[in-house]
């Protein structure tokens, strides 16, 4: 008889598999615990149930539950773990789980954001958002808080504002009143965060009646939300200076803490009761309401709270002439925001390591300019020399923490938030350089405070070099969906109101592909460190390279810095530099600003010659010639970086003397002495000048839309004239009316030498970007990196196109800065709107200079004193106002154009060469055969 038998390894196989299943537990037992209150007992049972046939709704159920019991019990990396785990097992499961997948991302969200790992939060809480969003559920408004609360903490604020817009849409549409009231609350709180005070008012008026207005039986459940409301409030009112107003929101704030017996919320009140007091000049009270708030955190030694009550009392101690007292208060707090440190063991300042770990560097930036200050008063009565040196120290070392700060904020409205508060930081530290004559340092800082998005527009496209194609490639793309979601939602705001359903759904994909972006930083910073590295190092050309790179003995560059109490000139030469300050008086901006306003008529100068020339000479002297006292005469060549409003002033139109007469012609204009070039800074002139290539592309690309009557806009006939000029002299394509789209833009192959718009155009405001128009529609600055090919020369032939609004650490956000975004090495820009007459007739000069292999700048300058030494041209029209509008912005560059129809008489003398050596090699071969 023949029996089946099995082979000893599958029965021993089948053996331990049925051991395993009977260990397996039920799923009635893994329920069970799961409702329980025992992470040890369930973690037990989950690893039981591994490798078990457990349904996956279940285990994400119970990973999910494993989370929050470990997050209670203040075990963050294992609540982290658990709710990873979930949110594997939910992902796995059908979408009737898509809710609960919403939730376990919510939740990790909150993890992550307790552990102060926000860029970990903010995707977790996006997705969270998407996912009730998807399903029209008002866990959304909570998640869409959250991830406002992120940005916020990270002190990207423009990203913060988005995202609690977009939360509130949906707490009005859901209408419960605590969300609606705390959501309120997180946007009257981002307000402030931005300086917008009276709306951050109104905003947390209402938050405040909603919360008032609760029912008795659920009230005091939102009591801290009531107090976080009064303390915003006193926030604002303190910059509204209404003081006692202030003071008594901090003190309905401070009854609510003692009720909730909150530490924190105590601290907080506390010391915002002193800084009003402070501001009113009580300053015992102030000390008193200062150390004692420090006393509730004695127990708490590195609780971040207690670097604002002790950098609270060193500015009070700097008040009361005690720089002493303020260095050991400053230096206390600096500890505790850089927790590695201990100041009292290693001194005043910590290591990049230190500030780099910190979790609070906008507070930390705010405590090393503080200390600074407190070191520079203490040197005026000891240890002048090694106290100054601290300071600048102190800096340098505030200067790297905002660079590190770049690493976290991904927005553009972040960051020049935070270039706009560091140019306090800037100020100091040249007026510090001023005193010491650190000319090589104030170079640097004046560096750090220009064009740092442009900068960094630059680094980004050099770094890219280090990836692969691939990647560098699905950077650009996702920078790409920035810009266009951006210039999107900013053409919808000209049009419909904040809260319409088309700019929501903008705003979410403007949300999202920031969101994408800054994911994709992350991962390169461990997957490819040297980009990440290159890419965030400090790229500043030193002063010693500005030398070498752009002074000559006839070339020198001219720096400015426009802060709140002085002017500062840097004159960099070949041999020597000089730091020169001018005081910021209310006299010298309104002649600033009525100097400007000129030109705004075309008939201003012509009308006052004599007024003109005092107010020319006068700027002259003070804020150009200065700086030349200690030479004998102007160089023949000056660069020039402009700041604030000296980005307005046409240099090349100021008067080196006193004028006699009244024909503007006859004036002793700059520019019959110097060649004036401008840049947005050095360090960018050096990555622009770094990419001339004298032999790259001599083509012409001309755009003139408005050549008929009839289009979006009035008819520029000059355009029409322009074209029919160039296209008999200068080789390029010639696109005008209909032709001259966006489209033709777009698709353009190849690079191009000049690209010249003959267009109408708008410098901008503070609502809306500057812009140029094409035959269909606006171009905007946003726009430009989507649609320019890469151009040496844009020349931009159109009104105010160097006009714009001023952002402080970042210049004038015009046109020119637009294009140089974009990539082009230079450009000509207008300052204000140009005449059609002088504007043929010196970009006409200027083309048959660029013919005869003239660089460009002064080939510009060339076609300027054409136009004022041209007798055909009558005695009014040699005013300022025709011709010193046109500026150069960039790379000096030349071989831009190249002459039409010019027959390549050198390929002849190329061929000659080849068939006569040809020939002559076989002659020498057939006699060596002979």
């Amino acid at each position: 008889m023949n029996c089946f038998r099995l082979p000893l390894t599958t029965f021993l196989f089948l053996l331990t598999a049925g051991w395993s299943l009977a260990q397996c537990p039920a799923v009635a037992e893994i329920n069970l615990a799961t409702s329980g209150d025992d992470p040890t007992a369930l973690s037990q049972l989950l690893q039981r149930a591994n490798n078990c046939p457990v349904p996956d709704s279940i285990m994400g159920d119970a990973y999910h539950r494993l989370g929050i019991l470990h997050y209670l019990e203040g075990d963050l990396p294992e609540a982290v773990l658990a709710t990873l785990e979930a949110i594997s097992f939910r992902e796995k499961g059908l979408p009737t789980g898509r809710f609960l997948l919403g939730k376990s991302n919510h939740n990790l969200g909150v993890f992550y954001k307790s552990q102060g790992d926000y860029h970990m939060a903010i995707p977790r809480f996006r997705k969270a958002a998407n996912i009730y969003d998807g399903l029209h559920h008002d866990r959304a408004v909570g998640s869409r808080r959250e991830l406002a609360n992120a940005y916020s903490e990270l002190r990207d604020y423009g990203l913060a504002r988005l995202h609690i817009g977009l939360a509130l849409e949906r707490a009005v549409e859901f209408g419960h009143k605590d969300v609606l009231a705390q959501t309120y609350l997180d946007f009257g709180r981002i307000l402030y965060y931005q300086k917008e005070y009276p709306a951050a008012r109104d905003t947390l008026k209402k938050a405040e009646s909603i919360l008032q207005n609760l029912p008795p039986e659920i009230r005091e459940e939102y009591a801290y939300d009531e107090a976080a409301c009064y303390l915003n409030s006193g926030l604002v009112h303190d910059e509204l200076q209404e003081y006692e107003q202030s003071v008594s929101f901090y003190q309905q704030a401070y009854r609510i803490a003692e009720r909730l017996d909150d530490t924190e919320l105590l601290v907080k009140a506390g010391n915002n009761i002193g800084v009003a007091r402070k501001k009113q000049g009580r300053h015992g009270q102030a000390e008193t309401a200062f150390k004692n708030a420090l006393k509730l955190l004695e127990p708490y030694p590195k609780n971040y709270l207690r670097a604002y009550g002790l950098d609270n009392l060193g500015n009070l101690a700097m008040l009361q002439q005690d720089p002493q007292a303020a260095v050991g208060y400053y230096r206390e707090a600096i500890g505790v925001l850089a927790p590695e440190f201990n100041a009292k063991e290693t001194g005043g300042l910590p290591t990049e390591a230190e500030v780099a770990v910190s979790l609070h560097k906008s507070e930390l930036v705010v405590c090393l300019v503080d200390q600074a200050g407190a070191l520079r008063s203490l040197a005026t009565t000891e240890n002048g020399e090694e106290n100054l040196a601290a300071a600048l120290a102190h800096y340098q070392l505030a200067d790297r923490v905002l660079d590190a700060m770049r690493l976290e904020h991904q927005s553009s409205s972040a960051r020049y938030f935070w270039r706009e508060e560091a140019h306090r930081l800037y100020e100091e530290a040249l007026a510090l350089c001023y005193e010491v004559q650190e000319t090589d340092l104030a170079f640097y800082f004046m560096e750090k405070s220009k064009s740092v998005l442009l900068l960094d527009a630059f680094i980004t496209n050099e770094a890219s070099k280090i990836l692969p194609p691939e990647l560098a490639n699905r950077e650009r793309k996702l920078q790409s969906s920035i810009q266009l979601a951006n210039a999107r939602l900013e053409s919808m705001l000209r049009v419909q109101n904040i809260m319409s359903e088309p700019v929501e759904l903008t705003s979410k994909s403007l949300a999202a592909a920031q969101a994408d972006y800054q994911e994709y930083l992350t991962e390169l910073s461990s997957d490819y460190p040297a980009y990440y590295q290159f890419r965030y190092a400090d790229q500043v050309i030193t002063a010693t390279a500005a030398r070498k790179a752009f002074t000559t003995p006839t070339t020198q560059l001219l720096h400015y810095f426009a802060g709140r109490h002085y002017f500062y000139l840097l004159r960099l030469g070949p041999d020597a530099s000089q730091l020169t300050r001018v005081a910021r008086t209310p006299k010298l901006d309104a002649s600033l600003v009525d100097f400007s306003n000129l030109f705004r008529s075309s008939n201003a100068v012509t009308d006052d010659p004599r007024g003109f020339a005092e107010q020319s000479f006068l700027i002259f002297k003070t804020l150009y010639a200065v700086v030349w006292k200690e030479v004998d005469s102007l160089p023949g060549e000056i660069i020039i970086i402009p700041d604030g409003i000296t980005g307005t002033i046409p240099f090349a139109g100021l008067l080196t003397e006193p004028a006699t007469g009244n024909t503007p012609g006859r004036f002793p204009y700059l520019i019959r002495k110097q060649l004036v070039r401008y840049a947005f800074s050095a360090t960018i002139l050096a990555y622009q000048a770094k990419e001339v290539d004298l032999e790259a592309s001599a083509e012409l690309l001309f755009l003139a839309p408005f050549t008929e009557p009839g289009g979006k806009q009035p008819m520029l006939a000059a355009g029409r004239d322009m074209a029919e000029w160039l296209q008999t002299g200068v080789r390029g394509t010639y696109l005008t009316g209909e032709s001259a789209d966006v489209a033709a833009l777009k698709n353009t192959n190849g690079s191009l030498g000049v690209l010249h718009f003959s267009t109408h155009a708008n410098g901008g405001d503070s609502l809306t970007s500057p812009s140029v128009w094409l035959a269909d529609s606006l171009l905007f600055l946003s726009d430009l990196s989507q649609r320019l090919p890469p151009t040496r020369l844009v020349i931009l032939s159109a009104c105010e196109t160097g006009a714009g609004r001023f952002q402080p650490g970042e210049g004038i956000l015009n046109l020119a800065n637009g294009f140089a975004y974009a990539g082009a090495l230079a450009m000509i820009s207008t300052l204000w709107q140009v005449n059609d007459r002088a504007t043929g007739q010196i970009l006409q000069s200027f083309y048959q200079s660029l013919l005869a292999d003239q660089p460009a700048a002064a080939a510009l300058r060339q076609a300027q004193l054409a136009w004022l030494d041209d007798p055909s041209v009558r005695a009014s029209l040699k005013s300022p106002f025709f011709w010193s509008g046109f500026t150069y912005w960039g790379a000096e560059q030349q071989a831009l154009v190249s002459p039409a129809g010019r027959f390549p008489w050198y390929l002849l003398l190329v061929v000659g060469v080849i068939v006569g050596g040809t020939l002559a090699y076989r002659n020498r071969t057939n006699n060596q055969a002979e």
